[in-house]
Order: structure tokens, then sequence, then C-alpha cells
């Protein structure tokens, strides 16, 4: 046909409706604008089949994902483990080469530009208790600390996506003033042995 349009070259993104349904997009590049407009018009879809969650194991327990990860390494023990993973479906241009590492409740995970490069890198510091030098690995692109929210690879159901991290429906990510990662300066109190005190402090907001 002289008007199919060429699917040789697409994008993934994510976008919600009104109603907070999220919806999993793969395009062509030139048209994500298009569609994300659009959806700003869209109050609800109903989709007859459910997206499928994945588990991703991690030793005796999983992580829940609605993307479509492929876990090439695992290591586990003690209060953590540290992953290899290939995110086929990265909205946003996201990286989907990941190093990732969590322990004690919390997450860091490292990108690279190819899986291959990724995987090397884990098998080279899988047992490193400091991973400063992954940062020296071929490939290696940046580090995100995510503390106790979850990498945005681990987002289920309809989280929202903020940059680097999937945010639980309690926080706030619409408040047209309190936004997550805006500074204030606020009062601080703080216990002084003779009388309480107020300090001038520069505060991020996350909730």
């Amino acid at each position: 046909m002289e008007n199919e349009l060429n699917f040789s070259c697409t994008t993934y993104f994510e976008v919600k409706t009104v109603t907070g349904k999220m919806i999993d997009i793969q395009c062509r590049p030139e048209d994500k604008d298009k569609i994300k407009e659009i959806f700003k018009y869209v109050y609800h879809i109903d989709c007859p089949v459910t997206k499928e969650v994945k588990n991703i194991s991690h030793g005796g327990f999983g992580r829940l994902t609605r993307f479509d990860i492929i876990q090439h390494k695992y290591a586990g023990g003690g209060c953590g483990f540290i992953e290899a993973l290939e995110v086929k479906n990265p909205p946003d241009n996201r990286c989907g080469n990941i190093v990732h590492e969590y322990t004690s409740g919390y997450s860091t995970y490292w990108e690279f530009d190819t899986i291959e490069n990724a995987i090397e890198a884990w098998s080279k510091h899988w047992g490193n208790h400091y991973m400063d030098s992954i940062k020296k690995e071929p490939g290696f692109i940046r580090e995100v600390k995510c503390c106790w929210f979850s990498p945005w690879f681990y987002a289920i159901a309809n989280q929202a996506l903020n940059g680097d991290f999937c945010f639980p429906d309690r926080v706030g990510i619409d408040h047209p003033i309190y936004r997550p990662y805006n500074r204030f300066v606020i009062k601080d109190r703080f216990e002084d042995l003779d009388e309480p005190k107020k300090k001038t402090v520069i505060k991020t907001c996350i909730l």
C-alpha cells in the first residue's frame, strides 16, 4: 500500500488515561508526541485482556514487574542480591541494560551501553562489598541510587514513572507545589540542651 506506515523503527513509552489507567505504547518516534496529546482527552480504556505481570526470581522470593525483563545473571545472600537485567521494552528511551543491587531495603543500579557489557560488569563485581569500581567498566553510562524508592523497571500496575523511579500511589506527583525533588527552604526544629531552637535548612520534597 502506498500510504502504509513504516514501523521499522519504533519507541516505547507510557501514558495515563484521565482515570489513571496506565497504557504501554509502541509507535514510530515521530508519532510519540501526537499520541501523548491524544491521550489527554481519553477518559478510560478497558482492555479485554489483562496485561501480564512478570515475576523476576530472586532466590526464595521474586519481584513483580510490568515490563518484559530477562534476568541474565543473579547472585544473592544475606540481606540482598545483585543481578544483570535486560529490559526489552524500556519506555521513553530509558536504558534497559542494567546491573541492579538490592541491599537492606535499598536499590542501586548501573546502566551500560550493551547487555554484554552489563553482564561482564556483573561477573567481575557481584561479590564486591564496594561497587565504585564498576563505574570503570567498559560501556558504563551512569549510577542511580534509589534509596527506598523502587527502580523504574520494577513498576507494577498503574504505578507512575518519574525519572529513574516508580512511585507508590500515595506520592502526590501532580501536586502543584509540593512535587518530588523540589527543594524548599524551611525552619527545622532541633533540640538544644537548654531550649528548643529552629534553624533554616534546605530539604527535598519526597511525599
